[in-house]
């Protein structure tokens, strides 16, 4: 990346992160921090949830769940909704990054950025 990223919170993000929980506050700033200096961290999902990553790594497991999309690979097209409006500002660049959904619970998680994703995701949006 050659600017620093902004990081943006979908309003699905700001509803489900608990800034008072210090393991969603310490991942969150991990995943920030990484993003902002240009690296990529956790593991590209597949399927329904293409192009959005998940981190920590960890496979299964009841732990925390982050997930963001990158925006160069959304192309300000993989939402039906523009850009601007998720993130809230017009200074949105395909160095940014869109935190997307957490929770302390996996599994949860998971249904929830399935069910939050699929209702935005544009249809006939391709993977470039």
């Amino acid at each position: 990346m050659n600017k620093c990223p902004k990081i943006h919170q979908h309003p699905f993000f700001k509803s489900s992160y608990l800034p008072e929980n210090p393991r969603h506050k310490y991942e969150t700033e991990k995943v920030e921090k990484y993003l902002k200096a240009g690296q990529k961290i956790g593991d590209y999902k597949s399927e329904d949830l293409v192009p959005l990553i998940g981190f920590p790594r960890q496979e299964g497991g009841s732990g925390l769940r982050l997930f963001y999309v990158l925006c160069r690979d959304c192309g300000k097209q993989l939402f039906t909704t523009p850009c601007p409006a998720i993130c809230g500002t017009s200074e949105h660049t395909m160095d940014d990054a869109v935190l997307f959904e957490i929770d302390s619970d996996h599994k949860k998680a998971y249904r929830k950025v399935k069910a939050n994703f699929s209702s935005l995701k544009n249809p006939s949006w391709v993977r470039s």
